[in-house]
């Protein structure tokens, strides 16, 4: 019998068991993103279970390989172009003002709102990652662990704009 590996990837999908508190005000003290509500959670859901692994790491680590899915990225990156030509003004302006790469992304590229216009365009259009997007970017806490890796995409997808543009300007790269 063969497996295709889209057969295999769906059964590695299925075996991953999500973490489950055990009270669901857990995931609503953690979803606030506030370091000592995260705490507590975690203190109280380990006095609980036994659990020497923080539950907001548990967590976490259930919903990393979400982010690194090959097609979810894909999808990360062309949201990332719409985003931009939404902003394009904002950006255009950004590239100019900025004295460096890294200043342009720390200072223009706002996360929470990036993942906000993908929440809202997954649900409204009803993509197959809308249900992944909205449970790993809808709190601030499980949002903010991420926002590292979503700008790390980000610069990858900004790059030939800031190139393109810094040329054009005749200013330096």
């Amino acid at each position: 019998m063969k497996i295709t590996r889209k057969q295999i990837r769906k059964l590695i999908l299925e075996s991953m068991i999500r973490p489950t508190p055990f009270d669901h005000k857990v995931d609503d003290l953690i979803d606030t993103g506030e370091i000592e509500n995260i705490r507590s959670a975690d203190e109280l859901q380990s006095s609980i279970t036994g659990d020497d692994i923080p539950y907001s790491e548990q967590m976490y680590h259930y919903e990393k390989p979400f982010m690194q899915n090959p097609d979810f990225i894909n999808y990360l990156k062309e949201m990332m172009e719409g985003f931009l030509y939404l902003n394009k003004d904002v950006f255009i302006g950004a590239i100019q003002d900025s004295n460096s790469f890294d200043e342009l992304i720390e200072d223009y590229f706002h996360a929470p709102d990036f993942l906000e216009m993908v929440i809202t365009y997954s649900d409204f259009y009803g993509h197959d990652f809308a249900g992944g997007a909205k449970h790993s970017f809808g709190s601030p806490g499980r949002s903010g662990r991420i926002e590292p890796v979503i700008k790390d995409i980000f610069r990858e997808v900004m790059l030939p704009h800031w190139s393109d543009w810094r040329g054009h300007f005749g200013l330096p790269l």
